[in-house]
Protein backbone atom coordinates (compact mmCIF):
# COMPACT_ATOMS: atom_id res chain seq x y z
CA UNK A 1 0.00 0.00 0.00
CA UNK A 2 1.53 3.37 -1.59
CA UNK A 3 2.66 5.73 1.79
CA UNK A 4 0.28 8.51 2.59
CA UNK A 5 2.34 11.86 1.19
CA UNK A 6 0.42 13.87 3.89
CA UNK A 7 0.55 11.39 6.75
CA UNK A 8 2.32 13.04 9.44
CA UNK A 9 1.22 16.27 8.68
CA UNK A 10 -1.16 18.66 10.52
CA UNK A 11 -4.32 20.01 8.69
CA UNK A 12 -3.15 23.87 8.47
CA UNK A 13 0.45 22.52 7.25
CA UNK A 14 -1.52 19.86 4.72
CA UNK A 15 -3.54 22.03 3.15
CA UNK A 16 -0.95 24.99 2.66
CA UNK A 17 0.46 22.34 0.13
CA UNK A 18 0.12 23.21 -3.24
CA UNK A 19 -3.04 21.76 -4.27
CA UNK A 20 -3.13 18.57 -6.37
CA UNK A 21 -4.73 18.20 -10.12
CA UNK A 22 -7.84 16.14 -8.77
CA UNK A 23 -8.15 18.87 -5.74
CA UNK A 24 -7.86 21.83 -8.20
CA UNK A 25 -10.31 20.64 -10.72
CA UNK A 26 -12.33 19.42 -7.73
CA UNK A 27 -12.37 22.81 -6.28
CA UNK A 28 -12.96 24.76 -9.80
CA UNK A 29 -15.83 22.70 -10.10
CA UNK A 30 -17.31 24.08 -7.20
CA UNK A 31 -16.91 27.52 -7.90
CA UNK A 32 -18.30 27.36 -11.03
CA UNK A 33 -21.45 26.18 -9.76
CA UNK A 34 -21.93 28.73 -6.76
CA UNK A 35 -20.98 31.23 -9.99
CA UNK A 36 -23.66 30.20 -12.29
CA UNK A 37 -26.43 29.90 -8.87
CA UNK A 38 -25.52 33.36 -8.63
CA UNK A 39 -25.57 34.03 -12.15
CA UNK A 40 -29.15 33.73 -12.61
CA UNK A 41 -30.13 34.70 -9.27
CA UNK A 42 -30.77 31.29 -7.52
CA UNK A 43 -30.55 31.39 -4.02
CA UNK A 44 -29.85 28.01 -1.78
CA UNK A 45 -32.68 26.69 -0.33
CA UNK A 46 -36.24 27.02 -0.37
CA UNK A 47 -37.74 30.20 -1.92
CA UNK A 48 -39.66 32.43 -0.47
CA UNK A 49 -43.55 33.71 -2.20
CA UNK A 50 -44.97 36.44 -1.60
CA UNK A 51 -48.06 36.79 0.08
CA UNK A 52 -50.91 37.50 -2.55
CA UNK A 53 -52.32 40.74 -3.29
CA UNK A 54 -55.84 41.02 -2.00
CA UNK A 55 -58.76 43.02 -4.03
CA UNK A 56 -62.11 44.55 -3.01
CA UNK A 57 -64.18 46.61 -3.98
CA UNK A 58 -63.06 49.62 -2.20
CA UNK A 59 -64.94 52.01 0.53
CA UNK A 60 -68.68 52.56 0.40
CA UNK A 61 -69.52 55.37 -1.67
CA UNK A 62 -70.84 58.57 -0.07
CA UNK A 63 -75.17 58.61 0.20
CA UNK A 64 -76.72 60.91 -2.15
CA UNK A 65 -78.70 63.90 -0.79
CA UNK A 66 -81.31 62.68 -2.64
CA UNK A 67 -81.03 59.00 -2.46
CA UNK A 68 -84.23 56.47 -3.85
CA UNK A 69 -86.21 55.54 -1.03
CA UNK A 70 -87.54 51.66 -0.90
CA UNK A 71 -90.86 50.93 1.26
CA UNK A 72 -90.83 47.19 1.77
CA UNK A 73 -88.67 44.54 4.28
CA UNK A 74 -86.27 42.87 2.29
CA UNK A 75 -83.94 40.06 2.42
CA UNK A 76 -81.08 39.70 0.76
CA UNK A 77 -78.99 36.62 0.72
CA UNK A 78 -75.37 36.28 -0.63
CA UNK A 79 -75.64 35.78 -4.51
CA UNK A 80 -74.96 32.30 -5.68
CA UNK A 81 -72.50 31.24 -8.30
CA UNK A 82 -71.22 28.24 -10.15
CA UNK A 83 -68.56 26.00 -8.38
CA UNK A 84 -65.54 27.95 -10.32
CA UNK A 85 -66.91 31.03 -9.66
CA UNK A 86 -67.42 30.66 -5.77
CA UNK A 87 -64.07 30.94 -4.68
CA UNK A 88 -61.90 34.03 -4.08
CA UNK A 89 -59.51 33.70 -6.96
CA UNK A 90 -59.12 36.62 -9.66
CA UNK A 91 -59.85 34.95 -12.99
CA UNK A 92 -59.08 36.06 -16.90
CA UNK A 93 -59.55 34.98 -20.00
CA UNK A 94 -57.57 35.26 -23.33
CA UNK A 95 -60.75 35.94 -25.56
CA UNK A 96 -58.21 36.22 -28.96
CA UNK A 97 -56.92 32.94 -27.92
CA UNK A 98 -59.28 30.66 -26.18
CA UNK A 99 -62.03 32.10 -24.32
CA UNK A 100 -63.32 28.77 -22.73
CA UNK A 101 -60.63 28.67 -20.70
CA UNK A 102 -60.33 30.49 -17.56
CA UNK A 103 -57.01 30.95 -16.03
CA UNK A 104 -56.00 32.38 -12.49
CA UNK A 105 -53.88 35.13 -10.90
CA UNK A 106 -50.96 33.47 -9.08
CA UNK A 107 -50.35 36.47 -6.58
CA UNK A 108 -53.72 38.60 -6.77
CA UNK A 109 -56.67 37.31 -5.29
CA UNK A 110 -59.92 38.18 -3.76
CA UNK A 111 -60.83 39.23 -0.58
CA UNK A 112 -63.39 37.09 -0.15
CA UNK A 113 -65.38 35.10 -3.17
CA UNK A 114 -66.91 37.76 -5.64
CA UNK A 115 -70.52 36.48 -5.04
CA UNK A 116 -69.93 37.89 -1.09
CA UNK A 117 -68.40 41.10 -1.71
CA UNK A 118 -71.51 42.09 -4.07
CA UNK A 119 -74.07 40.61 -1.48
CA UNK A 120 -72.26 42.84 1.09
CA UNK A 121 -71.85 46.00 -1.16
CA UNK A 122 -75.92 45.44 -1.70
CA UNK A 123 -77.09 44.44 1.78
CA UNK A 124 -74.87 48.14 2.45
CA UNK A 125 -76.42 50.36 -0.02
CA UNK A 126 -79.90 49.23 0.71
CA UNK A 127 -79.74 49.27 4.45
CA UNK A 128 -79.20 53.27 4.06
CA UNK A 129 -81.87 53.65 2.00
CA UNK A 130 -84.99 50.65 2.90
CA UNK A 131 -87.69 51.39 5.27
CA UNK A 132 -88.17 49.57 7.90
CA UNK A 133 -85.14 47.58 6.77
CA UNK A 134 -83.58 44.54 6.13
CA UNK A 135 -85.08 41.61 7.41
CA UNK A 136 -82.22 38.88 8.69
CA UNK A 137 -82.42 35.27 8.66
CA UNK A 138 -80.18 35.25 11.80
CA UNK A 139 -82.58 37.12 13.70
CA UNK A 140 -85.74 34.96 12.39
CA UNK A 141 -87.38 38.05 10.47
CA UNK A 142 -89.20 37.15 7.38
CA UNK A 143 -88.97 39.79 4.59
CA UNK A 144 -91.70 40.65 2.41
CA UNK A 145 -89.46 40.27 -0.23
CA UNK A 146 -86.60 38.31 -1.17
CA UNK A 147 -83.78 39.37 -3.58
CA UNK A 148 -81.84 36.48 -5.14
CA UNK A 149 -78.49 37.67 -7.63
CA UNK A 150 -77.17 34.79 -9.30
CA UNK A 151 -73.67 35.62 -10.72
CA UNK A 152 -72.83 34.24 -13.86
CA UNK A 153 -69.44 35.43 -15.20
CA UNK A 154 -67.12 37.76 -13.40
CA UNK A 155 -63.92 37.63 -15.13
CA UNK A 156 -61.02 40.13 -16.66
CA UNK A 157 -61.11 39.48 -20.68
CA UNK A 158 -57.94 40.05 -22.30
CA UNK A 159 -59.45 41.07 -26.27
CA UNK A 160 -55.10 41.46 -27.25
CA UNK A 161 -52.45 41.33 -25.14
CA UNK A 162 -52.07 44.38 -24.20
CA UNK A 163 -56.23 45.15 -23.89
CA UNK A 164 -58.79 44.24 -21.47
CA UNK A 165 -62.41 44.60 -19.53
CA UNK A 166 -63.67 43.52 -16.48
CA UNK A 167 -66.68 41.14 -17.48
CA UNK A 168 -70.00 40.82 -15.35
CA UNK A 169 -72.76 38.77 -15.99
CA UNK A 170 -75.54 38.30 -13.58
CA UNK A 171 -79.51 37.30 -12.93
CA UNK A 172 -81.62 39.19 -10.34
CA UNK A 173 -84.95 37.52 -9.58
CA UNK A 174 -87.60 39.50 -7.25
CA UNK A 175 -89.69 36.97 -4.87
CA UNK A 176 -92.57 37.37 -2.57
CA UNK A 177 -91.95 35.83 0.86
CA UNK A 178 -95.07 35.12 1.48
CA UNK A 179 -96.19 33.01 -1.82
CA UNK A 180 -92.47 32.31 -2.36
CA UNK A 181 -93.28 33.06 -6.25
CA UNK A 182 -91.25 34.97 -8.66
CA UNK A 183 -92.67 38.34 -9.84
CA UNK A 184 -89.93 39.52 -11.60
CA UNK A 185 -86.45 38.37 -13.06
CA UNK A 186 -84.18 41.03 -14.99
CA UNK A 187 -80.49 39.92 -16.67
CA UNK A 188 -77.35 42.59 -16.20
CA UNK A 189 -74.60 42.67 -18.35
CA UNK A 190 -71.75 45.19 -17.33
CA UNK A 191 -68.51 45.68 -19.34
CA UNK A 192 -65.50 48.25 -17.87
CA UNK A 193 -62.03 48.47 -19.54
CA UNK A 194 -59.60 48.06 -17.62
CA UNK A 195 -56.65 50.22 -17.20
CA UNK A 196 -53.69 48.30 -17.46
CA UNK A 197 -53.52 44.64 -18.50
CA UNK A 198 -52.47 43.06 -15.48
CA UNK A 199 -54.19 42.00 -12.08
CA UNK A 200 -54.60 45.66 -10.56
CA UNK A 201 -55.96 46.99 -13.89
CA UNK A 202 -58.54 43.70 -14.13
CA UNK A 203 -59.05 43.94 -10.11
CA UNK A 204 -60.41 48.05 -10.73
CA UNK A 205 -62.52 46.84 -13.59
CA UNK A 206 -64.16 44.34 -12.01
CA UNK A 207 -64.71 46.63 -8.97
CA UNK A 208 -66.30 48.96 -10.52
CA UNK A 209 -68.94 46.30 -12.56
CA UNK A 210 -69.89 44.94 -9.23
CA UNK A 211 -70.73 48.47 -8.32
CA UNK A 212 -72.34 49.05 -11.47
CA UNK A 213 -74.75 46.02 -10.94
CA UNK A 214 -75.78 47.12 -7.09
CA UNK A 215 -76.60 50.84 -8.47
CA UNK A 216 -78.87 48.83 -11.16
CA UNK A 217 -80.58 46.39 -8.93
CA UNK A 218 -81.39 49.05 -6.40
CA UNK A 219 -82.72 50.99 -9.34
CA UNK A 220 -84.86 47.87 -10.71
CA UNK A 221 -86.15 47.16 -7.49
CA UNK A 222 -87.27 50.65 -7.40
CA UNK A 223 -89.04 50.45 -9.78
CA UNK A 224 -91.02 47.06 -8.91
CA UNK A 225 -91.56 47.76 -5.14
CA UNK A 226 -94.18 50.34 -5.64
CA UNK A 227 -95.54 48.71 -8.68
CA UNK A 228 -96.04 45.31 -6.13
CA UNK A 229 -97.21 47.61 -3.62
CA UNK A 230 -100.22 49.24 -5.54
CA UNK A 231 -101.20 45.79 -7.14
CA UNK A 232 -104.19 43.89 -6.19
CA UNK A 233 -103.32 41.29 -3.78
Amino acid sequence: MPNDPLKGLSSLQAWSLPPSPCRRRTVSAACLLLASAAAGGCAIGPSVRPPPRLHDFGLLPEQPVRATRLRALLAVPDPSAPGWLDTPSMLYRFAYVDGAQPQVYSLSRWAAPPAELIGARLRSRLARIVEPGLASSRDGVAGEYVVRIELEEFSQVFDTPSASRGVLRARATLISGARRATIAQRAFAFDRPAASADAAGGAAALAATGNDLVDAVIEWLAAELPRRASAPG
